[in-house]
């Protein structure tokens, strides 16, 4: 990461790379030294950036980008944007904008797209900026559908999962939960992150006599596993873009309470539905109260709502294997691999036949449903021109080269 932050951009940034990857992109990551990205087994190269439009670091970026031979930047955040986009990295052209939140500058304008979590987030950029190319990406995550959990038989365990910053209203959600165990409520409250609002926090937490009710876990490596930990999810968040975490929990299979909010609405109240969670005012303390309340009362109501159709997932997703058509098109490479194998082998005793041109093909196919064997082939002493040759003719498909830049 240009910055060291963790958080959902951080989190996004490591996805984009194992997802881009796996769909058979060279993808190089830049970032922060000890940044989330740095974290990656996979390419990586370090870029420090001291301040927005740094120019060591656009001259960095540069650099990277050229010997890496990059097609496209893909940036997350507005320190990232603001490199590739500076005279100095002479890389706008190339550069796509991952818009995760409202606060981005104008320094975007000068990119060559952008892809925006949300319609919400759509039509802001478009309204500040409306000759950039926009287009919607929501946000992606690898989940795992667990059964709908059943109805506590002790003390209801509640969590919210985010980064520890303002925008995220934690502060707010303390607030509710005290008015619940001062007003009598038996409840535990688990908050899962890490950030700035930190230490704050806490002292709040002990301001309001919640030292014994809420618990601190700190940066969490699988969110999964910590919601499948709860008996309640609650977003209280002042702005939210997206709202990654609410599918995470809905995946989980924990009755969700969210503040009805641009991004999260999108998620919980489909067009011509009835909503997926209990939504409530936002910025309303007493609000998020009586709606943490309405699920405790109502147990076997909620638990129904988290079962319905369009709630719950229907099979395990990966980072490696997200699209059904990805898999098809590997099944069929593979399968055509086998037959210019055979054709091949046929060719080498059937003059007839030219099966260098067949086995180079089956090399391919095979190439195509494993990234280290592509590599191989591209690089082997005889296969390898008569391969590079063909992509650049465009008598095989080239996959695009991207260098991911986050801050």
């Amino acid at each position: 990461m240009l910055a060291k932050g963790r958080g959902g951009l951080e989190t996004m940034a490591v996805r984009y790379h194992h997802a881009l990857s796996a769909a058979g992109h060279e993808v190089l990551s830049l970032g922060h030294p000890q940044g989330e990205l740095a974290r990656l087994t996979a390419p990586f190269t370090p870029v420090t950036s001291h301040f927005s439009h740094d120019p060591l670091a656009a001259f960095s970026l540069r650099r990277a980008a050229a010997a890496f031979q990059a097609d496209l930047i893909v940036c997350h955040g507005n320190r990232a944007i603001a490199t590739a986009v500076h005279p100095l990295s002479g890389a706008a052209d190339k550069t796509v904008a991952v818009v995760h939140n409202f606060r981005f500058k104008r320094d975007i304008a000068k990119a060559r797209a952008a892809l925006t979590v949300s319609r919400a987030v759509h039509e802001a950029l478009h309204t500040a900026h409306p000759t950039l190319a926009i287009y919607d990406m929501p946000n992606f995550a690898p989940l795992e559908a667990r059964p709908v959990k059943p109805a506590p038989t002790g003390v209801p365990v509640i969590g919210s999962l985010g980064r520890l910053h303002v925008n995220k209203g934690f502060d707010i959600l303390l607030e509710a939960v005290a008015e619940l165990v001062h007003g009598g409520r038996e409840l535990r409250l688990r908050i899962a992150g890490d950030g700035p609002e930190n230490a704050a926090l806490k002292a709040q937490a002990i301001q309001l006599g919640l030292e014994d009710k809420v618990e601190f876990c700190g940066w969490v490596d699988n969110p999964a596993v910590y919601l499948s930990g709860l008996d309640m999810f609650v977003l209280s968040s002042r702005v939210e873009p997206f709202g990654l975490v609410v599918t995470e929990a809905m995946a989980a299979g924990v009755p969700v309470v969210s503040f009805d909010i641009d991004g999260p609405r999108e998620i919980l109240q489909p067009k011509g539905s009835e909503p997926l969670a209990t939504l409530c005012p936002p910025h309303d303390a007493h609000a998020l109260a009586q709606a943490i309340t309405t699920v405790t009362d109502n147990w076997p109501a909620a638990l129904a709502r988290a079962g319905k159709p369009g709630h719950r997932l229907q099979k395990t997703l990966s980072e490696a294997d997200r699209c059904p058509m990805k898999r098809i098109w590997r099944h069929t490479l593979f399968a055509a691999g086998c037959v210019f194998l055979v054709i091949g082998v046929i060719g080498m005793v059937v003059p007839m036949l030219p099966g260098t041109v067949f086995l180079i093909l089956a090399a391919w196919c095979f190439a195509r449903t494993s990234p280290r064997f592509e590599s191989w082939l591209l690089n082997h002493r005889w296969l390898g021109p008569s391969v590079r040759r063909w992509q650049e003719t465009g008598a095989i498909p080239l996959p695009v080269k991207l260098l991911a830049l986050s801050s």
